[in-house]
């Protein structure tokens, strides 16, 4: 007979605690100055540790913009398909005779204004100075001192560029201008880029692709993309239209329109329009996709949160930056992107700054995720789920002695375990209304060893219109609210 003694089982569940969720961590593909090509890394929490790893770009620009947001990165570079490259220098005026020429492949877009703010001849004493722009004027550097040699390569690292002045003389009053395109890479890349995330053992809840995007190309990454599922990985995508490419407002989203008229995805969004969003690394303003705009509220807002939440206040480059103020294209005064299902912003009277007009998805007619929210909130329950019932792979149930099915008892306790989890995840912070498991009594689970669940999520509700009825009374005949 056993001593008398107190035994203790220790629960490690009893707060109801849910799997550490990935829906906030976002995953950004790009071109880079610097790193290994389809090496998923971070999560990064800190920029100087990323351009460390990877250099510099736009890809590496948004990254930063995220990670000062306190939004964790994952970071994988895409292959490099065409180099950046600059157009000729122009010079303006005739203060001074040195020419200036580019040499190295540039890491972005520039605007490059080089502007003589001392005269000299470099060699000389005194040395002459000049300023540099990369964004048209808006950001000026420091007088910089002419080297020596008349080659100034202080700009090399971050920029790929090196300024090559001949020996001559550099007057003040005169600019030199050029501007720059960014590297491009080729949709089968980004697709490489995005299987290598996949197949790693990093997770991520939203998907960010850096660099234009037309639809032939769209298709070729959503293929990718799309085997998330396959191997029980919830994600949803943005993608970046082109910019107007030198074409009008108006025949640039006839393009697009006519371009994705017939793409359909129920996990991507393509944003169009451009915008001035400042570096979180080196305050230039570069023109950017909006949908930069969107993935930093994105990863700040809770996963049920419409992106459009006007009471969220106008869209910011980063948690700490100022509102956006130059757009390019404003849905409110030129609309029809929203309608062809594209993310745009828009901007209302009496408020400042840029909001986005709807986050939709390039979902079908019949599709029920039309908007990013309720694809976040269906692929955090489906995350959830998938950890309960894949815990429940190989154990058994017991069969009613009549039926051969699930004996009820044995149906209800999963429904329950699966609801809590949820209620834990998905209802009690408020990402939807209600959750139901609901687990088939009709399965023969003995023959199939097959058991079929259905989740039911009611989701929140999202005001897209008010209307409004404005009127005097006459408390002598009464309300006219009806």
């Amino acid at each position: 007979m056993a001593r008398p003694s107190v035994n203790f089982t220790i629960l490690s569940n009893g707060l109801g605690n849910v799997p550490p969720s990935p829906s906030g961590t976002i995953a950004v593909f790009g071109t880079s100055s610097g790193g290994t090509k389809e090496v998923p890394s971070g999560p990064y929490y800190r920029t100087d540790n990323l351009v460390t790893d990877y250099g510099y770009g736009p890809s590496i620009e948004l990254a930063a913009n995220l990670i000062q947001s306190g939004i964790p990165v994952i970071f994988t570079k895409v292959d490099t398909d065409d180099p950046g490259a600059a157009t000729a220098v122009t010079k303006n005026g005739s203060a001074g005779a040195s020419v200036l020429t580019i040499t190295g492949d540039p890491f972005d877009t520039y605007d490059v204004i080089v502007t003589p703010v001392k005269n000299g001849t470099a060699g000389s004493n005194p040395e002459p100075q000049f300023t540099i722009s990369l964004d048209g004027g808006l950001t000026v550097s420091k007088a910089i001192t002419m080297p020596a040699n008349h080659i100034y390569a202080g700009l090399a690292a971050s920029t790929g560029m090196t300024f090559n002045f001949t020996a001559a003389t550099l007057g003040v009053g005169d600019t030199y201008t050029f501007t720059t395109t960014a590297p491009t890479w080729a949709a089968a890349d980004v697709a490489l880029a995005v299987d290598a995330l996949r197949t790693s053992t990093l997770e991520a809840g939203l998907l960010y692709v850096v660099g234009a995007c037309v639809k032939s190309e769209a298709d070729t990454i959503a293929a990718s993309t799309n085997q998330f599922l396959t191997d029980d990985q919830f994600i949803s995508v943005i993608l970046e239209a082109r910019d107007f490419d030198g074409d009008t407002e108006a025949q640039w989203m006839t393009s697009l329109i006519n371009d994705y008229q017939t793409f359909e995805s129920d996990n991507i969004v393509v944003a169009a329009g451009p915008c001035l969003i400042p570096s979180a690394i080196s305050k230039t303003q570069f023109r950017r996709n909006v949908g930069q705009l969107a993935i930093v509220r994105a990863g700040l807002v809770a996963i049920s949160r419409g992106l459009n939440a006007v009471e969220d206040g106008a869209l910011l480059p980063s948690k700490s930056g100022q509102p956006i103020s130059t757009v390019f294209h404003n849905e409110k005064t030129n609309p029809g992107l929203d309608a062809a299902r594209f993310l745009t912003v828009t901007s209302y009277r009496g408020l400042k700054g840029f909001y986005v007009t709807k986050p939709n998805i390039m979902s079908g007619p019949t599709s029920d995720f039309t908007l990013l929210q309720l694809r976040r909130v269906i692929n955090e329950a489906s995350r959830l789920t998938n950890i309960f019932f894949t815990k429940k792979l190989g154990t058994d149930v017991r069969l009613n002695r009549k039926t051969g099915l699930i004996l009820e008892r044995d149906a209800r306790t999963l429904e329950s375990g699966n609801d809590s989890l949820l209620t834990t995840g998905i209802t009690s912070p408020g990402y939807a209304s209600s959750v139901e498991t609901i687990v088939s009594r009709a399965d023969n689970i003995s023959t199939t060893k097959t058991l079929s669940v259905t989740v039911e999520v009611l989701p929140l509700g999202y005001i897209e219109t008010v209307n409004v009825k404005m009127t005097f009374i006459n408390p002598a005949l009464g309300s006219l609210a009806a």
